[in-house]
């Protein structure tokens, strides 16, 4: 038939004349399973079967037939013969084919950066967790199946619960603001969180929150020591009876104890950013 040249490049009398052409066709790697699915039919001659293969056109371009038989039965129910059916889904197999790459390429993403994906539903309940949490930095140990379907609250710090159920609030009325709290991991230790989400709108109903978290734990432990390091700095330099003072690149005054202040009289705080030295 037309169709039938214009997906093969086969004419009808190509198909009549050359024999078992309609096999010599198949691509190679196809030919075993086109095998299987006549010996199927011949195992059961009044079922109807379906198989999608590929063929070699005339000009060796592969294509993608969807095939279809079908018996066709005499009053006595016996098999006479089949109907075939054979139709070109080239087009709809490569749009399933860059469809299956793409989701194989975004759960290699998901799977793979170190930052957590989540989803929350409006109850604050994880519905999805990247499997990227099994293998935080630091360990906080649970695994997805431990986190879905539990509420995110569960695995928050008891001090830092109320600020992160408020970030949930505000992030499900469209506030994209970030924030830093602590967890619990399984073995009781505090880990620290830096997460960022916003709201899951559908059909303009908001249905839950997505985002991602890390682990900061490391930069906040040493932000934490680092302040009590200066904390106790400050207090050496202040406590000390030597008039001390200090001024940054721009010579903006930085630091003024009190033994300066005692001394000259004046206090830190009206000369603490400005560019008037003492001298």
């Amino acid at each position: 038939s037309g169709p039938c040249e214009r997906i093969t490049g086969y004419s009808r009398e190509d198909f009549l004349n050359v024999t078992s052409l309609v096999t010599r066709i198949i691509h190679p790697e196809d030919v075993n399973r086109y095998r299987e699915h006549k010996e199927c039919r011949d195992s059961d001659p009044c079922g109807i079967l379906t198989l999608d293969y590929r063929i070699l056109t005339r000009e060796g371009e592969v294509r993608w037939i969807n095939h279809k038989c079908m018996p066709f039965l005499d009053p006595g129910l016996e098999v006479k013969g089949y109907w075939i059916s054979n139709r070109d889904i080239t087009a709809s197999r490569a749009s399933e084919e860059a469809l299956r790459k793409s989701r194989e390429e975004y759960r290699d993403l998901v799977e793979n950066i170190n930052e957590v994906i989540f989803r929350l539903d409006k109850d604050g309940i994880f519905t999805y967790v990247s499997p990227v949490v099994e293998t935080l930095d630091g360990g906080f140990d649970y695994t997805v199946e431990e986190l879905v379907g539990k509420s995110f609250t569960t695995f928050i710090h008891p001090a830092d619960v109320a600020g992160v159920v408020e970030k949930f609030r505000n992030t499900m009325n469209g506030a994209l603001d970030d924030i830093e709290f602590r967890v619990l991991s399984k073995d009781g230790k505090e880990r620290w969180l830096l997460e960022s989400g916003r709201p899951i709108i559908k059909n303009g109903e908001v249905t839950g929150v997505q985002g991602i978290f890390s682990d900061i734990t490391k930069c906040k432990l040493n932000e934490i020591q680092l302040k009590g390091n200066e904390a106790r700095l400050n207090a050496i330099i202040q406590g000390t009876p030597i008039p001390k003072f200090m001024i940054d690149s721009n010579r903006k005054i930085i630091f003024w104890n009190r033994a300066l202040e005692e001394f000259s009289r004046i206090p830190a705080d009206e000369v603490i950013g400005t560019s008037q030295q003492w001298g």
